[in-house]
């Protein structure tokens, strides 16, 4: 029923394309990022709004009993079992569906982002005019530097730096947050669900601002994790020593390069990478208001005899 945010999201694509190779802040974010654009993740929903119901929130799911759709903003695995989670009643239109990421469209979304191991991330829905952090119910380390940024898209985006949590656990963002560390926000654009074609464009051009600010924030810490052995990059856990993530979070490296990333507030952490087979490694970082931090890191694996001889055996404990 949002559907001034694929206006939006169209909106944005055709300024980056457009905007390539004449304005020099786009060209640098372009050459700089792989950047994802994805207007619509409930095609039968978004169809069912335009065919049958124009304020039908969940997907097609037939739930049996007359019933059909699941939430999908409620479906995402990290919160889905937390006290303020989505209804459990499929009639509700935000039923979280049978089980934690049970839907094909989160499923998608899920493997996308296990694949990109997205960097930013920032949701658009609708309607609001302000930007969500963290979580709802559950506890987050860093939740009062997350309301900061928030504020600080809210701000560029025009909406004088309003922001709220999520509405409930199991959202999209914050399963970005969670379990992959990633910088991830949700902002509410507009006053209506379904505005004129002109109101959507306008508000996406005002909103623009926003993405450039969350295009453009530096990266805190980043690098990638590789083998000292092979140069292979390695898919290794990145944790903080000290920092108590209370709900099982995660992050690490992952794609064809060992690539990373964490998104800390200002200050000096240590921070540790392990990963099977490997010896851990702990580096220090110290993390600025802004600006960026590049810790390449290379893990010793571990063997049973002489490490330089490329036929020991490499065991997980010693």
């Amino acid at each position: 029923r949002r559907i001034g945010t694929p206006v939006l999201a169209l909106d944005h694509m055709d300024r980056l394309l457009s905007g390539y190779g004449v304005d020099p802040q786009i060209t640098a974010l372009v050459n700089r990022y792989e950047i994802w654009v994805i207007p619509v993740c409930n095609p039968d929903g978004y169809d069912y709004v335009f065919t049958t119901n124009n304020l039908w929130r969940k997907n097609r799911r037939n739930n049996g009993g007359g019933t059909f759709g699941v939430d999908q903003n409620r479906n995402y695995p990290f919160g889905w079992s937390a006290p303020c989670a989505g209804s459990t009643a499929t009639s509700n239109e935000t039923y979280k569906g049978p089980s934690a990421g049970s839907e094909p469209e989160t499923q998608a979304i899920v493997a996308l982002s296990n694949d990109r191991n997205f960097d930013k991330v920032i949701d658009y829905h609708s309607y609001g005019q302000e930007t969500l952090y963290s979580y709802l119910c559950l506890t987050h380390p860093f939740t009062t530097w997350l309301g900061q940024e928030a504020a600080a898209i809210a701000t560029a985006s025009g909406y004088l730096g309003a922001t709220r949590a999520p509405s409930a656990e199991g959202e999209e963002e914050e399963d970005q947050l969670a379990r992959r560390g990633s910088y991830a926000f949700l902002t509410e654009i507009g006053t209506d669900f379904q505005p004129t074609y002109a109101s959507a464009q306008a508000e996406a051009a005002q909103v623009w601002g926003g993405t450039l600010f969350m295009l453009n924030r530096g990266i805190p810490v980043w690098g990638h994790v590789t083998s000292a052995s092979t140069g292979l990059p390695v898919n290794a856990s990145v944790s903080y020593v000290g920092v108590a993530f209370a709900n099982g979070e995660t992050n690490g490296s992952r794609g064809p390069f060992g690539r990373y990333h964490a998104f800390l507030p200002a200050g000096t952490y240590s921070i540790t990478y392990t990963a099977a087979g490997y010896q851990p490694a702990t580096r220090v970082a110290v993390v600025g208001a802004s600006g960026e931090t590049v810790i390449d890191v290379a893990l010793a694996p571990v063997c049973y005899a002489n490490c330089d001889n490329s036929t020991s055996a490499p065991i997980l404990n010693v």
